[in-house]
Formats: C-alpha cells, structure tokens, sequence
C-alpha cells in the first residue's frame, strides 16, 4: 500500500508540479544510509518519497516535527510515508534515539537538517543530528536538494500553487575516521547547497 501510494503521489506530482529528478543512480543498494534534503514545503517528504525507487521505498523512514505531524489529518498523512514524529529542540536525545535504531534495523533515514520548513526559501544551518548520527554509526549519507516546493506550497501559505519542482540527489558521503560531527554537517550544507545552486545543476 505505501509503496502504491508513492508511486501515484509520483503520478500526480509529474501532472501538478512537472517534477524532474536527477541523481537517483547516486542512491546507494546497500542499507542503511541517510537521505538529507533541504526542506522547504509540506510538501517535500511525500515528493522525495514519490520519486524514489522501490527498493529505497520498502526501506525508508522519516523523523519529523512532532509539530506538524500531531494532528489528526496530518498523523495519518504522516503515518502513510512512515514519519516517526519527534521534538528535536526539546529531545535531541531521543531524535536521535530513535533516528539510530531505524539505522541500526538496516533501514533508510529521511531527516531534514535543517530541522524546519525555511521561512523565505534560502538554506538555513544545519542542526547537529544528522552529522552525529553519522559520524556515531559510520552511516554513508546522500545530500539531496530540493527546488520549487516553497513557490509551490510556501511555510505560512493556505494555498498550494503549480509550480515546476526539481529534485536532485547527490552522490554519496561517508564520514572520514578522523571527521567531528561538526565538519560532517559542514560538509553536508555545502553539498546540498551546491545541488541547489542553479549553476551546478546539468
């Protein structure tokens, strides 16, 4: 079932929104590994989902603002792409608890470093999460970057425009032996950025 809807989610965002997607033979076909796109609309985790190949489908789990995800609508929206909601500003801890267990499973993490939807579009810093998880658990990790959403469905907008969307998965990273989380979140801001940066995409 959650594969079907991924894939009429896919369907209906080439109809609505002319996705165009590159990188995904950057995907990796051993698990686990980490999925980090900027994050820039509602809309984000079910397009990535829908644009993803089965294999990674059958596999992948988000850690979401327990926020956005505690509503009864969006608790069901949620549950049906495998959203585990969390509050990372209170419960660092437990985020990442949680995100290495499902890591630890040989399953595939979705989380959005930056932690929350961008308020005009720009990339934001990264929060450290991601970065420890993998640095902690040798976790090879893929920068994904994101185009299009927040014209589409904007944080703070009611109302969801058609808008083209892009979505670009970048080649994988593994965190080097001596490498501190810290540079490791570095390292991943610059390479989404790059994936965003209208020049450096083909």
């Amino acid at each position: 079932i959650f594969y079907l809807t991924a894939k009429l989610v896919h369907f209906l965002s080439k109809i609505l929104f002319r996705i165009k997607v590159t990188g995904r033979e950057n995907l990796p076909r051993k698990y686990p590994f980490m999925l980090c796109p900027n994050h820039l609309s509602f809309l984000d985790s079910f397009l990535v989902v829908g644009v993803l190949p089965y294999h990674v489908i059958k596999q992948i789990f988000f850690l979401g603002y327990s926020d956005y995800f505690g509503g009864r609508y969006m608790s069901k929206l949620g549950g049906m792409i495998k959203v585990i909601p969390v509050d990372s500003d209170r419960h660092l801890r437990q985020a990442l608890r949680l995100g290495a267990e499902g890591l630890r499973r040989n399953l595939v993490l979705c989380v959005f470093p930056e932690g929350t939807r961008s308020i005009d579009g720009s990339l934001k810093p990264f929060r450290k999460g991601p970065g420890i998880l993998a640095t902690e658990l040798n976790i090879p990790v893929v920068p994904v970057g994101i185009k299009g959403t927040y014209e589409a469905w904007s944080r703070g907008s009611n109302k969801i425009r058609l808008h083209p969307v892009e979505i670009h998965f970048g080649k994988v990273f593994s965190p080097n032996p001596s490498e501190t989380s810290d540079a490791v979140t570095q390292r991943l801001f610059q390479k989404v950025d790059k994936l965003i940066t209208p020049e450096n995409i083909a």
